[in-house]
Order: C-alpha cells, then structure tokens, then sequence
C-alpha cells in the first residue's frame, strides 16, 4: 500500500485518496483507524 497519503491527510481525504476515510461529514470526515495509527 502506498503510504504517501499520511504526509498529508485533511489534504488526501479531501481528494478521495485517503483508505481510511468512512464518510465525509458536514464539518469532518468518519474514518477509521487505531489509537497508535498517531505513532506511525
């Protein structure tokens, strides 16, 4: 999996090219992840 999106994740997610967006919301995105996926 290419990781590049992490560099820039508002940026990707936006773009559709983040895997780990659920759902774009009003004010936010639904996504899915770990509490360690910060220390990555």
């Amino acid at each position: 999996m290419d990781n590049q999106w992490r560099e820039d994740r508002i940026g990707s997610a936006l773009r559709g090219e983040n895997p780990t967006v659920l759902r774009r919301l009003a004010a936010s995105f639904a996504v899915m992840g770990t509490q360690l996926d910060h220390l990555r």
